[in-house]
């Protein structure tokens, strides 16, 4: 690591959907190479601004793990399961 880049932290936020797999490239900017990049997108001009470095990252997609069957009927079959449990020993203790 290039010295005075260990004091640094990048975070990148995205939803889920929006995360898509892929290869990303993410351009790194000085304050002032990144202020003159934000004054040239607010007034529309075609000026470009070399950023420090550029970050190319692989990433292989966010992916939450869906359960294979819903929870609502998960927590209904237990429902179910638990009331069966209960009156099937309910006409045991009464014999």
């Amino acid at each position: 690591m290039a010295k005075g880049l260990e004091k640094y932290q990048i975070t990148w936020v995205n939803e889920h959907s929006v995360a898509t797999p892929g290869k990303y490239e993410i351009q790194i900017y000085d304050e002032e190479s990144f202020t003159l990049l934000r004054k040239a997108e607010r007034s529309g001009s075609e000026e470009t601004t070399n950023p420090i470095f550029v970050l190319k990252i692989n990433h292989p997609g966010a992916r939450s793990p869906k359960p294979s069957i819903p929870i609502e009927t998960f927590f209904i079959l237990a429902l179910i399961a638990l009331i069966w449990f209960a009156y099937i020993n309910k006409s045991r203790l009464v014999e």
